[in-house]
């Protein structure tokens, strides 16, 4: 038999003796020989190792402790607390919602905070109470609904309440070691209308105020009223912008008046903030009282564009006849002598 014939024989023999003695053969050691017929065979070294014990437990998970778990409870500490003061001029119950997540396994849902009775020009906090992290704790959001009674504030929930009885002032995250003051003004026939401020404000640069000065040309008395088309100040950055109402002041001729303005801190408000005025008839003053800026006819609107470039100055109303009705325009004059230095021909708001 030729060498080559003697080393296929025995290659052979060490297939077919792992195939029928795998145990045995993984268990051998490299270079180990066993019998195998008449021959007797050693195995080469096929790089086969014994797998370690230690190999072995390094590749099963430990099973998780009571303490790896996520924590169940939030955390100890409240993390947004803030005022609340009433500036509405009448006794409310405010029931503050909150969008929360207490848990690291809960979900984001609303609750409700403890309710606070105020009277005119008090003040209560507001404990949105522990939350499941810093990072929620940013997040939250809610608002404020104003009740007569406490038994109304208990039983009630966000989604139920009516927009005009909900204040959203946006993330409490805000809002906190800071107050939140509640103020109300008239809409026309709309009634009214909750709005607040943050203080103290972010905004710590004085602009100049944006009030002018009415002054009546015409051979008859009028009822005036200014609309502003803007936005609360420190209110939630995302409320969208409304019109305002100013009180209807009565001018007889020759009369002028100061049309205050609310101070406004945000420098792009205060550019884009827009004026109109409305100018009503002697026998018009419940008309003027009711009216809104959505309900008024274009001949009644008079557009005095952005109040920064009016800030100061006085608006002349000039008549004239067109057809058989009286329509009202403006001109401008720099400065406003009401403004600088009020004459006894200047008058309040009509009650």
């Amino acid at each position: 038999m030729t060498l080559l014939q003697e080393v296929f024989k025995k290659i052979m023999y060490v297939a077919l003796a792992v195939s029928i003695f795998p145990a045995r053969a993984v268990a051998a050691d490299p270079g180990q020989s066993f019998s195998f017929g008449k021959s007797k065979v050693a195995l080469p070294n096929l790089n086969i190792r014994k797998k370690s014990r230690k190999h072995e437990v390094s590749q099963v998970m430990p099973a998780a402790s009571s303490t790896d778990a996520p924590a169940l409870q939030p955390a100890a500490k409240s993390m947004i607390q803030f005022a609340v003061k009433n500036e509405l001029g009448r006794k409310v119950v405010v029931a503050p919602f909150a969008y929360v997540k207490r848990f690291m396994t809960d979900t984001w849902h609303w609750v409700n905070l403890t309710a606070l009775e105020l009277e005119q020009g008090q003040q209560g906090l507001v404990d949105v109470g522990a939350l499941a992290s810093q990072d929620d704790a940013e997040t939250v959001f809610g608002a404020l609904r104003l009740c007569a009674t406490r038994e109304e504030a208990a039983t009630a929930t966000y989604e139920l309440t009516a927009d005009h009885q909900r204040v959203d002032v946006g993330l409490f995250s805000e809002l906190n070691k800071k107050t939140v003051v509640l103020r109300a003004s008239q809409y026309g026939i709309e009634g009214e209308r909750i709005s607040y401020e943050v203080s103290p404000s972010k905004w710590t640069k004085t602009l100049p105020p944006l009030d002018f000065a009415v002054f009546n040309t015409h051979s008859e008395p009028v009822f005036v009223a200014a609309f502003f088309y803007g936005k609360e100040q420190d209110s939630d950055p995302f409320r969208a912008w409304r019109f305002t109402k100013s009180p209807v002041y009565e001018l007889k001729p020759g009369e002028s008046t100061v049309v205050k303005v609310e101070t406004i801190k945000d420098p792009y408000d205060w550019k884009n903030v827009k004026g109109y005025l409305s100018v009503f008839k002697p026998n018009e003053k419940l008309k003027a009282q009711n009216a809104t800026y959505e309900l008024l006819l274009p001949s009644e609107k008079i557009a005095l564009g952005p109040l920064s470039q009016l800030a100061g100055k006085q608006v002349a109303l000039i008549s004239r006849l067109y057809g058989t009705d009286t329509v009202f325009d403006f001109s401008t004059t720099l400065p406003a002598r009401a403004l600088l230095a009020p004459q006894t021909g200047t008058t309040t708001a009509a009650t």
